[in-house]
């Protein structure tokens, strides 16, 4: 009986220990785990000690070596979902314009002037979204009593997998941005046409990504002019863009690194600018300024890397190989014995 408890007491604490380190993943580690234990005990003309510490250090090096690879990989994902996010949005935008003579305006105003939509609710139709730009109502702000209701309905478009926050009030703000001002690609009120871009629509960013600023996706809230310099030319002031989060450690860089469309549709990883007037040559619809590529995509802040390790983490791994390693001794025990004593222990419930 007290093998049966102390087995018991055993299943529950690697379960613990592997949920506290892998998340609900842990369960299938820790269901492969007991299922090896369960091979070795009851195989022992198979299994010997020497066996099995040479196959749990065959497993230890295989999750050594691909567990970083794994962690590298989804955030790899993630910013190419990220990338490919902005590029909807960018043709939907050229697909507006095509259909309409023009791009959407930032938003769209009362009477008075003050905004009522934003620009994410009017390119609804060209994200695949026609039911719910259906169900919107322009008769009242984005806020109203019947549009209030849709504010759950997210378009997973404008959420950046790297850096959404899914919290409760968190968890529809959008990460995707308009640039307003009078010589940007949004003046405000009032769309450009695409001829209007004097500067070059290759040359002009249309949309940012950008984290930290509590907007929801219906809200028509930009960054202005000067705002949207600031980020491209500082380190994020909330939140962090795009940083390495592993398993065991969690890197953040000191300088911003952003996901930008440009008014002609293509999508560029941007670093940190050195230079605010080269960032506000690059956001200008009709500055005047000649950028030249070779300018922007050597302007670059040096990152500069800080590592924050997850003592939980770690703590956590540690008790879940202690405990994963605990039945070797009894491994070692049975290998020993003849294989008339194991079957006795196997009769009796014996150790």
């Amino acid at each position: 009986m007290s093998f049966r408890l102390w087995t018991i007491f055993y299943v529950f604490a690697l379960v613990a220990a592997a949920m506290a380190t892998f998340g609900p993943g842990g369960i299938v580690v820790a269901g492969v785990v007991l299922g090896f234990w369960a091979w070795a005990f009851y195989a022992p003309k198979r299994f010997t000690f020497t066996n099995v510490l040479l196959a749990m250090a065959v497993v230890g090096v295989l999750i050594a070596v691909l567990l970083p690879s794994v962690q590298s990989a989804r955030e790899a994902a993630r910013r190419s979902q990220c990338m490919n996010n902005l590029k909807q949005i960018a043709l939907a935008l050229l697909n507006y314009e095509s259909a309409k003579g023009g791009f959407p305006p930032a938003y769209a105003a009362d009477a008075n002037g003050k905004p009522m939509h934003s620009w994410r609710v009017l390119i609804l139709p060209y994200l695949e979204e026609l039911p719910l730009y259906q169900r919107y109502n322009f008769n009242e702000p984005w806020d109203g009593p019947n549009n209030s209701k849709l504010a759950t309905h997210f378009p997973e478009v404008y959420r950046c997998p790297s850096h959404a926050d899914d919290s409760a009030s968190n968890r529809f703000e959008t990460q995707y941005f308009a640039v307003i001002g009078p010589e940007t690609g949004w003046p405000g009120s009032v769309g450009r046409n695409i001829r209007q871009f004097r500067d070059g629509t290759s040359k002009t960013i249309m949309v940012i990504e950008a984290t930290g600023l509590g907007v929801h996706w219906m809200e028509p809230r930009d960054p202005t002019l000067e705002e949207a310099v600031a980020l491209l030319t500082t380190k994020p002031r909330s939140g962090h863009l795009h940083v390495h989060d592993g398993f065991l450690a969690t890197t953040y860089y000191e300088t911003s690194f952003r996901n930008v469309a440009f008014c002609d549709g293509h999508v560029v990883w941007l670093g940190q600018l050195k230079d605010a007037e080269l960032a506000k040559a690059l956001l200008t619809a009709t500055g005047g300024e000649r950028v030249r590529n070779e300018d922007w995509l050597q302007d670059y802040v040096e990152p500069r890397a800080t590592t924050i390790v997850k003592w939980g983490k770690v703590w956590g791994l540690s008790v879940f190989i202690v405990l994963a390693l605990l039945p070797a001794a009894c491994v070692r025990r049975r290998s020993g014995k003849t294989a008339e004593e194991v079957n006795t222990d196997q009769f009796t419930g014996g150790a």
